[in-house]
């Protein structure tokens, strides 16, 4: 997500909005806030939202295989709800879980609703970053692939839902990703390039704390 921040949150205020902005610097904080949100809800929304937040929050700490079953829940009722961003950050999880158990294929099919329909640029954006780690090593296409993350760079600068902030950190994360891939095909010298630019990113952060140490 990471990418649309605040568009699962269901108030405008609150321990709730609160957990979506603390999902960057410190995701453990906003696991705790979105169970506690989960289980004081006064409606279908906020627990809705809540139970995203806890799962994204997992995703970020590593344990997003533990919570694929409440995924698949959630993303149910975000569809039959018609919560469809909510159902957009929760596909992104779902492939990052398949990613995780090393399954590409299914992990593209849970991008392909986001990658077709999704609106909001940030959220295309890390589809693609998604759906590149799951293809890199096992596509021969490289300048497509290449392609793909600069589309990805251009969709993070096009949401202007997203602070200059969080842009710089999602766009950091591209380069991490390209860092990988052109690691993993012996271009030592292009992996560390993309990552000394990611580090430049980072430091044009106006809240450093915001990177937790992830990117």
């Amino acid at each position: 997500m990471r990418a649309g921040e605040d568009s699962a949150s269901a108030v405008a205020d609150g321990p709730l909005a609160a957990g979506w902005r603390w999902l960057w610097q410190a995701p453990e904080v906003a696991a705790v806030l979105g169970k506690h949100v989960e289980a004081a809800a006064a409606d279908d929304a906020q627990v809705l939202s809540a139970t995203a937040l806890s799962i994204i929050a997992a995703g970020q700490l590593g344990r997003g295989l533990a919570v694929v079953d409440d995924a698949l829940a959630a993303l149910d009722a975000a569809e039959a709800g018609e919560h469809l961003e909510i159902g957009w950050l929760l596909r992104l999880e779902l492939a990052g879980a398949a990613k995780a158990l090393r399954l590409p294929r299914i992990g593209m099919r849970a991008l392909a609703d986001v990658l077709t329909s999704a609106t909001r640029p940030s959220i295309v954006g890390a589809a693609l970053v998604r759906g590149h780690s799951l293809l890199a090593g096992r596509c021969g296409h490289r300048s497509e692939l290449a392609e793909v993350l600069a589309i990805a760079e251009k969709c993070y600068r096009g949401d202007d839902r997203v602070d200059d902030d969080v842009a710089a950190l999602l766009r950091a994360a591209v380069r991490v990703e390209m860092a990988r891939w052109h690691r993993r095909v012996g271009e030592l010298g292009a992996a560390i390039s993309a990552a000394g630019e990611g580090l430049g990113l980072l430091s044009t952060l106006r809240h450093a704390d915001l990177d937790s140490g992830k990117i």
